[in-house]
């Protein structure tokens, strides 16, 4: 991804919550250092939020709290046998961090050598990651380290009432749910990846997703804000339900 390019994300709702130059120059100030490339960018263009259903990136004024966070988990031990090139427990507590994934690896930048880490929660090997936001972007939804490839960009703002519900089913082709999806015409875009759809839709400041579990079972995941789309939101639910799957009761997503 080219630097500069916050704009071109999708933008899943349309609300945002936006920083200020200031507030990136305080946090700077208090961290005695100057933040990765494309942080003072991405906080001013899109604010807070998730970055691609993965990414959260730390809000300036949470970021001297959050690296308490890291000396805890630093503290407890090191478990990386296969650190990066430039990666050591040193290097680490040397180290700030700057966000965090949905699934809990650790993203941290050495003030020093100005390179970004991912220190996975799921595996002993840290992974360098380039020198700012941009190239942590790319490397996380390109390499297929952490998560399968998805090429999409989309942000999902932490604005609004939200709230999320779970399906499953047996016995469902999901190529035929997605083309019911399809066929209602309420999405803005789609994302195809394997033997998983997510449709986007702006109208309900959301998405849902339908996915094949194991073979014979599929998955569904709807999101939406609650303040936004009843009747689209319903239709879509329909449309999954028709095919045989049972949705949960909703919780709430608030941040």
């Amino acid at each position: 991804m080219a630097r500069g390019d916050w704009l071109d994300f999708y933008l899943v709702k349309d609300e945002l919550t936006l920083h200020t130059t200031e507030e990136v120059d305080e946090a700077e100030a208090v961290l005695g250092l100057r933040l990765p490339d494309g942080y003072r960018e991405l906080v001013t263009t899109l604010g807070d939020g998730v970055i691609s259903g993965l990414l959260r990136v730390c809000r300036p004024a949470d970021l001297p709290r959050r690296q308490g966070f890291l000396a805890e988990v630093l503290h407890r031990g090191w478990f990386y046998d296969e650190p990066d090139e430039t990666m050591s427990r040193t290097n680490a507590m040397e180290s700030v961090m700057v966000a965090d994934t949905l699934d809990g690896d650790v993203i941290i930048f050495h003030p020093d050598t100005r390179q970004l880490h991912v220190l996975p929660r799921h595996d002993t090997r840290t992974h360098a990651v380039g020198s700012n936001l941009w190239a942590l972007v790319d490397w996380l939804q390109d390499s297929g380290v952490i998560v399968n490839p998805h090429p999409f960009r989309h942000f999902e703002s932490f604005v609004g009432p939200t709230e999320g519900a779970n399906g499953n089913g047996t016995g469902i082709d999901v190529d035929r749910v997605a083309e019911a999806i399809t066929a209602l015409g309420v999405h803005d875009a789609m994302e195809h990846a394997d033997s998983e759809f997510t449709f986007f839709v702006r109208a309900i400041g959301g998405y849902i997703s339908v996915y094949d579990v194991n073979g014979s079972e599929m998955g569904a995941h709807l999101r939406y804000q609650t303040d936004r789309g009843h009747d689209v939101r319903a239709s879509l639910q329909r449309a999954v339900e028709a095919a045989g799957v049972t949705f949960g009761d909703p919780w709430s997503m608030a941040p």
